[in-house]
């Protein structure tokens, strides 16, 4: 049985641009990524096998992930420029989740009269208030570039963190500076800004 021809203008149900679509599309599948990177950066730092940190890592949130991490870093033998290199990862993703999150829990009000034209999203608190955000295409391709750009960061900072405890294993100097050249770090993610959205009821 054939499938029905999709119609050019599909989807007929949402009044957003077809760019911006497939942006949210791109959102959404390169965060994947992003989150395959701090899952290498947290069984690096956190010193576990493969094999334990994929038992643990899908059964807890970010903000857990993240604070075993910051613990793990503790240890006052950890070089300080690979130490600052994770805290920047640590910081950054928190940056695109949140801003990933944010997006991936909002529904599509509507799109500006304005040039360009933004697309006016809405998205519950979690004090139950609405709150909104009116994003232009560049904004929403820089929130998927950002995370594009950290990937390569994270997993860098994963193999020289598993490096690290290599070397501790084998007695040899571990506070070695420079230690291994990181990648340039990339910009900070710029956060996505949301807005208090005043109800009619509100409003009479």
């Amino acid at each position: 049985m054939s499938r029905a021809k999709v119609p050019d203008n599909w989807p007929t149900y949402l009044d957003a641009p077809k760019d911006s679509l497939l942006a949210l599309g791109v959102i959404s599948l390169v965060y994947n990524q992003l989150e395959g990177a701090l899952n290498d950066v947290f069984y690096a730092v956190c010193r576990m096998s493969h094999e334990q940190a994929a038992i643990l890592f899908p059964k807890i949130q970010n903000d857990v992930r993240i604070a075993m991490i910051e613990h793990a870093l503790e240890w006052p033998e950890w070089p300080s420029s690979l130490k600052s290199d994770v805290l920047f990862f640590l910081k950054a993703f928190r940056i695109c989740a949140t801003n990933r999150h944010a997006l991936m829990h909002s529904y599509a009000l509507g799109i500006t009269t304005l040039e360009p034209s933004r697309l006016v999203l809405v998205k519950p608190s979690r004090r139950g208030e609405e709150l909104t955000s009116s994003v232009d295409l560049d904004e929403l391709r820089g929130v998927a570039d950002a995370m594009h750009s950290l990937i390569p960061f994270g997993s860098f900072a994963a193999a020289t963190a598993s490096a690290f405890w290599r070397r501790r294993a084998t007695g040899e100097e571990l506070n070695i500076e420079p230690w291994p050249q990181a990648p340039e770090r990339p910009p900070l993610p710029i956060e996505l800004d949301w807005q208090f959205r005043q109800r009619a009821a509100d409003r009479s």
